[in-house]
């Protein structure tokens, strides 16, 4: 019997509880974090979740990113509600977002192998780091050249649309010989190489798509609230007014129609 496909109120809901527990070990660490992207309007805007967005993506300063990188998959609790970390520095990652994953209650089949492991929903996770003199430029190249790269190895589907199965071929004509891990491993090279955070007035998050935009000055990221997101509450950036204009302009007016539909329709979640 095939698993069950779950309903974006399943998504949303196992997302809120493993973000509790994110919180919870975040909170036990010292370590700060914030919601950022999407799931900041959410928490702004709907007190939670955006009514059609199916995933959550947190944002932390490289020294906090980097002690939870340290300590969250040794942690007994978080291994007990069968969460685990995929990340380029621990190797078991083919492209340079971060994520938690559900390993327990969920699987997905998804459109390019990031990783070996079959997970299932996740949670991004991605790093704020130092803006240098020379805007980081190679480093945004390499940060999507590993996401071409993982494009390159995915499969064809009669489930895409044209346009994915075209863009697959292509990446597959242009990357298909390339090593994923050798690809990490420049990205993580350029990254060492960077200014040590705080050093710059400048930060950002160079796997963002917004590019310039997602160039903030490196005070959004001192201070934290909490606010409700769901049953649950979680922290955000107190400055995040500054943070969500720059990316989005009025982003409390609410989208058009036709804009309101979910924006990961090519993974698809099943319980197990």
């Amino acid at each position: 019997m095939a698993n069950k496909e779950m309903t974006l109120s399943d998504i949303q809901d196992l997302s809120i509880t493993m973000l509790k527990s994110v919180d919870d070990f975040c909170i036990k660490n010292d370590i700060q974090y914030s919601l950022g992207y999407g799931a900041l309007i959410g928490a702004v805007r709907h007190k939670g979740f955006i009514p059609w967005d199916d995933d959550i993506d947190i944002i932390m300063t490289r020294y906090n990113y980097q002690k939870f990188i340290k300590l969250f998959n040794n942690d007994k609790t978080i291994s007990e509600k069968g969460l685990k970390l995929y990340a380029p520095e621990l190797g078991n990652a083919y492209f340079c977002i971060s994520r938690i994953c559900d390993m327990k209650r969920t699987q997905v089949r998804k459109y390019y192998q990031w990783t070996d492991d079959k997970t299932g929903i996740w949670i991004d996770v991605f790093p704020v780091d130092c803006l240098p003199e020379d805007g980081g430029n190679d480093i945004r190249t390499q940060s999507n050249r590993c996401f071409y790269v993982c494009e390159a190895y995915a499969s064809f589907s009669k489930d895409f649309t044209l346009k994915r199965n075209v863009k697959i071929f292509v990446r597959r004509i242009k990357y298909w010989k390339k090593s994923r891990n050798i690809e990490i491993e420049k990205y993580l090279k350029k990254i060492d190489e960077l200014p040590l955070y705080g050093s710059t007035e400048y930060v950002c998050n160079f796997g963002s798509p917004y590019k310039e935009k997602d160039i903030h000055k490196k005070d959004i990221f001192d201070n934290y609230i909490r606010l409700s997101f769901g049953n649950i509450e979680v922290s955000v950036i107190r400055q995040y007014d500054t943070y969500l204009r720059s990316l989005y302009g009025d982003y409390m007016e609410l989208p058009p129609l036709n804009k309101r539909v979910r924006g990961h329709t090519n993974n698809i979640f099943y319980w197990k």
